[in-house]
C-alpha cells in the first residue's frame, strides 16, 4: 500500500509518520518543505520517498509514477489561530485546488483527512458523529465546508473518504501555544506560578500516540470510511487534567486560576463519543 502524506512536519504529521513508518505493508511518499525536521523526528524503518515541496506548488503530474493508493491529507494553514478569516479564504481555495489535482492525475482508493471537534460548534455534553455540525469559528466553518465538498466529490470519483474529527489531542511536537507546551516551558524557565483559565471547562483530552494508533488501524481497514471522532470519550475538567499531568510528571508549580478567560467559541462542557470508533476498531481486531 502506497500512502502519500501531506503536512508531514506538523504535530499530527510527525506523530502519524512515527506509527505508519513501523508498518511493513505501507510504503510512504512524504511531501514536506522541511524534510530535515521530519527525518530528525522520525526513525523510518521501511522504504520512504521524500519530496521537498508542498501541496501549494507541487506538480501532481510528477506524482503519477508513484501509483499512490491512499492520501493522508494533514496540511492546513493558520493553526492554531482558529478565528482567522483566512481559514475560509485561503484554506478553502487551496484544498479545492488540491482536490481538483488529485482527482485529475491520481487514481487513489481512499482519502484520509483530519477534521476537528470545532465543526460541532456550541454544543454541550457528549457528541456523536451523527450530531449536526454548526461551527462558530472560521477554522471550523472551513473544515466543515471541505468535508461536505469531499463527500460530494467522491460521488463523481471512485474513492472513499475517512474524515477524522480530532478532539483535544496532546503530546510531543505540539504547538508551543498549547496548554501543556506553555506549562512545560514555564517549568523549564523555573517559574513558580503558572497563569491559566479557571479550569472548570470540561474537555476531551486524548494522547497523540493513542490517536495515531487508532487512525492507523482505520486507514488500513475496510471499516475506516466516513466520519469518526478521534477522542478519549472521557470528560475531564481542564483543572483536573493539568493536576493529573503535574502529578504524573512530578511537576511542582502553583496555578493562578482565572487569570485568562476562555474562548467564546467553545462550549463550557463537551466531549466525544467513541461508540463508532470502538466498533470499527473491534472489527479490525477480529479480522487480524
Amino acid at each position: 500500500m502506497k500512502v502519500l502524506v501531506t503536512g508531514a512536519s506538523g504535530f499530527i504529521g510527525i506523530n502519524m509518520l512515527k506509527k505508519l513508518s513501523q508498518i511493513d505493508s505501507i510504503e510512504l511518499i512524504v511531501i514536506s518543505r522541511n524534510i530535515a525536521a521530519v527525518k530528525a523526528a522520525v526513525d523510518f524503518k521501511y522504504k520512504v520517498t521524500f519530496i521537498k515541496d508542498s501541496i501549494f506548488s507541487i506538480d501532481f503530474k510528477d506524482l503519477v509514477k508513484y501509483k499512490i493508493d491512499y492520501i493522508l491529507h494533514l496540511a492546513w494553514l493558520g493553526i492554531p489561530n482558529y478565528t482567522n478569516f483566512n481559514h475560509i479564504i485561503d484554506n478553502t481555495n487551496i484544498n479545492i485546488e488540491f482536490c481538483k489535482n488529485f482527482t485529475k492525475y491520481l487514481d487513489i482508493k481512499k482519502l484520509i483527512v483530519t477534521g476537528s471537534c470545532l465543526e460541532y460548534g456550541l454544543v454541550s455534553g457528549i457528541i456523536s458523529e451523527s450530531a449536526c455540525t454548526n461551527p462558530t469559528t472560521h477554522y471550523g466553518i472551513a473544515k466543515d465546508f471541505f468535508r461536505s465538498y469531499l463527500f460530494a466529490l467522491k460521488e463523481d470519483f471512485d474513492f472513499e473518504v475517512l474524515w477524522l474529527r480530532l478532539f483535544y489531542v496532546y503530546g510531543p511536537f505540539q504547538s508551543p501555544k498549547s496548554l501543556l507546551s506553555q506549562l512545560n516551558a514555564a517549568v523549564e524557565n523555573g517559574d513558580k506560578i503558572f497563569n491559566m483559565s479557571h479550569g472548570r471547562q470540561i474537555r476531551d483530552f486524548h494522547r497523540i500516540d493513542y490517536a495515531c494508533n487508532e487512525i492507523c488501524k482505520l486507514i488500513i481497514s475496510d471499516s475506516g470510511i466516513g466520519v469518526f471522532n478521534i477522542c478519549s470519550g472521557r470528560p475531564i475538567s481542564v483543572k483536573q487534567f493539568v493536576a493529573d499531568y503535574c502529578k504524573e510528571n512530578e511537576i511542582n508549580i502553583e496555578f493562578n486560576f482565572g487569570y485568562y478567560g476562555i474562548p467564546d467559541y467553545e462550549p463550557l462542557e463537551f466531549w466525544g463519543s467513541r461508540e463508532k470508533l470502538d466498533e470499527a476498531l473491534l472489527k479490525v481486531e477480529k479480522s487480524d
